[in-house]
């Protein structure tokens, strides 16, 4: 019972976070498929080929990523020092 309830909690949070980027998503690449034709078809290939590049990218590095100790407080690490690099208008 509490399987299951913990697979509907994940399933219900997987939803909301796919619908926020569906949304995200549409407001951010709307401009594009809004204007000519060669524009649309730059964005079709630019969003396919980022797609391609970041799946093939997620699996090599996930392998060799696989056995570094420590992984999550590296992740951790990267992450703050991203939102500084944003807070600061570096990125």
């Amino acid at each position: 019972d509490v399987v299951e309830a913990n697979f509907f909690k994940l399933m219900s949070i997987g939803f909301i976070v796919s619908l926020i980027t569906l949304l995200d998503d549409f407001i951010v690449l709307s401009p594009l498929f809004l204007a000519s034709f060669s524009n649309q078809a730059a964005a079709i290939v630019g969003v396919y080929l980022s797609t391609l590049i970041q799946l093939v990218l997620m699996i090599y590095f996930g392998k060799k990523l696989a056995g570094i100790k420590n992984i999550k407080e590296i992740a951790a690490i990267g992450l703050f020092i991203l939102a500084i690099l944003v807070y600061f208008k570096v990125l």
